[in-house]
């Protein structure tokens, strides 16, 4: 039995396919990319100029560099001679050190051969006497030339003691070199008629009761006393 051809199906509607309508940019956006534009421009022209800026500034970099370089290479070749240089001070100190000891050794020995001068407070000689008297500023301006330290001693103030007394009485033959004969102590008190006839003692005795009769000035140094100005004497007594 033949087969009954089969039954065609109806076409399928084609489906139209309908175009999404396009989407209208925002306003908002718009105006705020409108309002940026400006802001931009500014920024690209800021930019602009610092470029320009930089490009200028440039040579002045290039001029620094090569002089910094120029330096180091002058400092570099002076280097070896500030090593030299100070090489040669270490060696002077070196040798320095080397010679202090000696220098030091020889200092020493300096300063015991040299002669020892006498402080004020252990003075080498006394002058008694009175300031206003020639005798006494001659020997006090001899024993500066001499360059003896001394003390001064005014009969006005102080009276000598017996001990000095009698060491410059010693050796006298007679007494009445001792005296100051000019002046007025030994006149009014007549002592030209009473000297003769006294002996240590009784001179000691008026000199101290009364030092004006004293012969100026008495100087006593290290090696003696001597009554009177004698320049090789006081010499003598104070060397």
């Amino acid at each position: 039995m033949a087969k009954k051809p089969a039954a065609k199906k109806p076409a399928a509607k084609k489906a139209v396919k309908k175009a999404a309508p396009k989407k209208k940019a925002a306003p908002k956006k718009k105006a705020v990319a409108k309002k940026k534009a400006p802001v931009k421009k500014a920024a690209a022209k800021k930019a602009t100029a610092k470029k320009a800026v930089a490009k200028k500034k440039a040579p002045v970099k290039k001029a620094a560099a090569k002089k910094a370089t120029a330096k180091k290479a002058v400092a570099k070749k002076k280097a070896p001679v500030k090593k030299a240089a100070a090489k040669k001070t270490t060696a002077k100190k070196a040798v320095a050190k080397k010679k202090a000891p000696a220098k030091k050794a020889a200092a020493k020995k300096a300063k015991k051969s040299a002669p020892r001068r006498p402080t004020p407070s252990r003075a080498a000689a006394e002058v008694w006497g009175i300031k206003s008297c020639g005798s006494t500023r001659k020997a006090m301006k001899l024993l500066d030339g001499e360059k003896v330290s001394y003390t001064f001693k005014d009969f006005k103030i102080e009276s000598p003691s017996k001990s000095l007394l009698r060491d410059a009485l010693k050796g006298m033959d007679g007494y009445r070199k001792a005296f100051n004969t000019s002046g007025a102590s030994y006149k009014d008190g007549n002592w030209k008629d009473k000297v003769d006839g006294m002996n240590k003692e009784q001179v000691i005795d008026a000199f101290l009761a009364d030092p004006m009769l004293i012969k100026r000035p008495v100087v006593r140094g290290r090696k003696g006393i001597h009554i009177g100005f004698d320049e090789d004497a006081i010499k003598k007594v104070t060397r």
